[in-house]
């Protein structure tokens, strides 16, 4: 897995960030941690993922900031939030995001929302190719 694509996901929550890596992992990716907003701009600065996971439970951050700082990466990032809610979906995906998922995340769901974001990660990348 040393050559897999890495997944930047961004929790405070153990049972979140486990849940998402079992996935990723599955999908034959490599799940990289981080608990809080500022450790994920460090990770950023050092690698590029191929997708993002950013929590809604982070102790330096909301959603809507999180995603806004993420979004600089120009890769499709998946919200991860407690709140079940059309309209915070709907507030998440204005700022940004790819898709979004409610907590605690459905493996099935999970699974089908990042093979999504790989496919249009990989087609954004064959465009920035060829330019």
């Amino acid at each position: 897995m040393a050559n897999a694509l890495p997944v930047l996901i961004v929790s405070s929550q153990a049972a979140h960030r486990d849940a998402v890596a079992e996935v990723v992992r599955r999908c034959s990716l490599r799940p990289v941690f981080s608990p809080t907003l500022a450790d994920a701009r460090s990770i950023l600065a050092q690698t590029h993922p191929a997708i993002i996971f950013c929590g809604d439970d982070l102790p330096d951050s909301d959603l809507r900031n999180s995603l806004e700082a993420l979004k600089a990466a120009r890769v499709p990032i998946i919200a991860l939030s407690h709140l079940d809610e059309w309209s915070s979906c709907v507030d998440a995906i204005s700022v940004g995001a790819f898709d979004y998922i409610a907590c605690p995340p459905d493996p099935r769901e999970t699974e089908r929302v990042l093979r999504l974001a790989v496919e249009f990660s990989q087609g954004l990348y064959a465009r920035h190719s060829a330019a």
